[in-house]
């Protein structure tokens, strides 16, 4: 990963950081970031919940 990816990744000058994490502590962060999610109910859609990819 090149200071360009994370550029172009991050444009807005966004924070990144990192951690570790077992397995089961991801999939709780996981499953909590969607709790309050009501995919029903588009009127309060606030981007609060986690975005990610590459999960294997």
């Amino acid at each position: 990963i090149t200071m360009s990816d994370i550029i172009s990744a991050l444009p807005f000058n966004n924070g990144i950081g990192k951690i570790k994490i077992t397995g089961k502590q991801l999939r709780e962060v996981l499953e909590w970031s969607v709790y309050t999610l009501v995919l029903n109910d588009t009127s309060n859609l606030n981007g609060g919940f986690l975005h990610f990819s590459g999960l294997q």
